[in-house]
């Protein structure tokens, strides 16, 4: 326990107000969710209100039963928990052939550049943003490492194993977080952690996004066990290891992503009373500079790799100003406009002046309640949406698992439904935790630690650039805190409000008669028929950069790709050149055949068929195979071509398959298509519909009607 003075509360009591305002701004966020033709978005409120309570209920219901186990019995269930976190975790990886976006995709295919290049220079394809970006050397450096790893190995699938990687960090935090709460908890406690943190449906929208936010979750809670570990160890020996790693992982996780270190800082904060009171033993000394030694020789290592691989163009690195002034302004959001005057500038020292000039003038015209209104919106867009915007989609032979769970998944609706209520779940476990903490002189201290650490992410997301994502490394700090807010909140209900057997029935009964309410709407919606795509192939999402097929020396294309779904839709994406009508350029025979040789389709393809961003050619579905071919071949050739695309690639290959130009070498990467099965349907199908149902039906008698026996309601930590 620690005792919380003015200072602590002030901070609490500031974090409790900003995320009253992010919970009504979550609701909002929940209602924008689109499920089905009609939309109908008091449907889609009521679905996610009532998981949110349902899982608030089921959650205190295993509570409960957790209160009355033994330590052994406490200790079984944690490892219950955690084996299937690990197992979705891993069956998610699985699901499907993913292929990385936007930050991600440049990173790691930079990181296969190196493979091969000592040194990236200012010929590098991904130079606008890795040449501006100089926090992601380290994860570059980190990606390449471990591809040249595999590639000595004989592995050749660099992509899925980094993917599986990304399991073994997540899954590692989780384990990290579940000890961190059992030293300074108890095992009771702990499990309950295991069972929120079993529920997140985060931690499996993010396991084939692979950057910096999931690589830095092990770091930023190894970092507080160690402290923890080290605060409490006698050993002289164990000290000096622990010490170390502290060390090693302060460097890197700093380097890494520095949120990372935040749960480090609340800790001195709330340790910092104790230190004064004590005098700095010898042995507390060395372990200090046991510590700095180690972080310094962290930094030494990397900036040395950075300046080794990097040092041609870190001239062009954006200074840290530039994010202060995309956050202060509009909705504190990503700003192309930003980035484009930042590149016009040459000088590093003129950029920096340039930023902070122009944050200066944003904040001095928007005055105090445009200020407070914009950390308003930024606060709302980082904490608030529990899909992270991972919605793209980016992946390729995908299973059915894949197209219900994955972020970017075709059925995934009432996935995204699920992840938002759960996020609004966190959020209400996050303000129970602020009350309590602001009503008791003591508390456990690892709850004011974690409800600190969010303060920082708090005020840190006030100043900069606002993103969703910004929230990931913050995810397990907000289920510890929604641990203790949730089981302070039930203890006190069952120690003041007393309930009999009859008052439980009939409270049963009406949980019973709302959750059928909420039955026959989401039958209802689910019932109601919306156009989905289920996706062979994916390629077109990810358009940042990309670039013309040899558009003036191409005649034929040959690109195969493999599938076991139906489709019936190839989308390719696709321009005029420049300056150029429709009417001067060629069109295209397109054919589709399969291993066998045997034609599937074939038509002819015009420039009048561009729309948008592309052409889109339908047919009738084809099946029954896994290998397909499809050749684009130029009918006109005095004409101008048709642009066709791939994605600049030095490693990451979009799907399976080989793209030739006029018969000739291979491409490094494919053509950018989209291949998939376009039809109006149901989300669910009747089998999926029923089970559905009847588990929230399940869950409701569970929650209603189970009965679980008295037990001591005191709280001990």
């Amino acid at each position: 326990m620690v005792s919380v003075n003015r200072f602590y509360k002030s901070l609490v009591f500031i974090l409790l107000i900003s995320f009253v305002c992010v919970f009504i701004g979550s609701i909002d966020i929940l209602r924008s969710q689109t499920v089905g033709m009609t939309n109908d978005t008091n449907r889609v409120l009521l679905w996610g209100l009532a998981f949110l309570l349902v899982g608030l209920l089921f959650i205190c219901k295993i509570y409960r039963w957790l209160d009355k186990q033994t330590e052994k019995g406490c200790f079984v269930f944690s490892l219950v928990a955690m084996g299937l976190t690990a197992g979705i975790l891993t069956a998610v990886s699985f699901s499907a052939r993913v292929v990385q976006f936007s930050d991600s995709y440049d990173v790691l295919d930079t990181a296969f550049y190196l493979r091969k290049n000592v040194e990236a220079t200012e010929d590098l394809l991904y130079i606008p943003f890795v040449g501006s970006f100089g926090n992601n050397y380290p994860i570059i450096l980190l990606e390449s490492f471990i591809i040249k790893i595999l590639l000595k190995l004989g592995i050749r699938n660099c992509v899925g194993v980094i993917t599986h990687f990304n399991v073994v960090l997540l899954f590692a935090a989780v384990v990290l977080t579940w000890f961190i709460v059992k030293d300074t908890k108890g095992i009771r406690a702990a499990a309950k952690t295991a069972t929120v943190c079993l529920l997140n449906p985060y931690f499996y929208l993010i396991v084939n996004w692979t950057y910096s936010m999931t690589f830095s979750l092990p770091v930023m809670m190894g970092l507080l066990y160690a402290a923890i570990r080290l605060k409490k160890e006698k050993k002289r020996s164990m000290g000096i290891v622990l010490a170390l790693t502290e060390g090693l992982l302060l460097g890197a996780g700093y380097l890494i992503r520095p949120t990372a270190v935040f749960p480090l800082i609340a800790a001195g904060l709330v340790w910092i009373p104790s230190f004064i009171k004590k005098k700095i033993s010898r042995e507390r000394v060395i372990q200090i500079l046991c510590a700095f030694l180690a972080m310094v020789l962290v930094f030494l290592f990397v900036n040395y790799q950075i300046n080794k691989h990097f040092g041609k163009i870190k001239h062009l690195n954006l200074p840290l100003s530039f994010w202060l002034m995309m956050g202060s302004h509009g909705e504190g959001i990503w700003d192309g406009e930003d980035l484009e005057a930042m590149l016009e500038i040459e000088d590093k020292t003129d950029k920096k002046q340039y930023a902070l000039e122009q944050t200066r003038m944003n904040y001095e015209s928007l005055g105090i309640a445009g200020i407070l209104n914009l950390w308003n919106k930024k606060q709302i867009t980082t904490w608030a949406d529990g899909s992270f915007f991972i919605r793209e989609p980016s992946m390729s032979e995908g299973n059915a698992f894949s197209e219900y769970v994955l972020g970017f998944g075709s059925k995934n609706q009432l996935t995204m439904v699920n992840s938002r209520a759960y996020r609004m779940l966190m959020i209400l476990g996050v303000l129970l935790a602020c009350i309590f903490i602001l009503s008791r002189r003591n508390v456990p201290e690892i709850t004011l630690i974690m409800l600190i650490t969010i303060f920082g992410g708090v005020i840190f997301h006030s100043i900069w650039e606002a993103n969703a994502r910004y929230s990931i490394p913050f995810m397990l700090p907000m289920l510890v805190a929604m641990e203790f807010g949730i089981t302070e909140a039930q203890g006190y209900v069952e120690k003041h409000i007393i309930i009999n057997k009859t008052q439980r029935r009939t409270m049963g009964l009406a949980l019973m008669c709302f959750l059928a309410v909420v039955c026959s709407n989401l039958n209802t919606l689910l019932l109601e028929e919306r156009p989905v795509n289920t996706y062979s192939v994916v390629s077109t999402a990810n358009v940042r950069l990309c670039d013309a097929i040899d558009p003036y020396e191409a005649r034929q294309l040959d690109q195969d790709f493999y599938g076991e779904k139906p489709f019936n839709t190839l989308f390719f994406k696709a321009g005029l050149p420049k300056e150029k009508t429709k009417d001067e350029c060629s069109g295209y025979d397109l054919s589709i055949w399969n291993d066998e040789g045997v034609s599937l389709f074939s038509t002819h393809i015009t420039p009048d068929q561009i729309n948008g961003n592309g052409i889109k050619v339908s047919f009738d579905t084809i099946s029954g195979y896994n290998h397909y071919h499809v050749r684009l071949c130029k009918t006109e050739p005095e004409k101008e071509p048709i642009l066709f695309y791939t994605h600049y690639s030095y490693g990451v290959d979009e799907y399976r398959g080989v793209l030739r130009v006029d018969e000739g070498s291979d491409y490094p990467n494919d053509i950018m298509m989209d291949v998939y099965d376009a039809e109006i349907t149901t989300i669910y199908n009747d089998s999926m519909r029923i089970a559905l149902i009847a588990l929230i039906l399940l869950l409701g008698v569970i929650i209603g009607f189970v009965p679980i026996k008295k037990h001591d309601t005191t709280l001990v930590y």
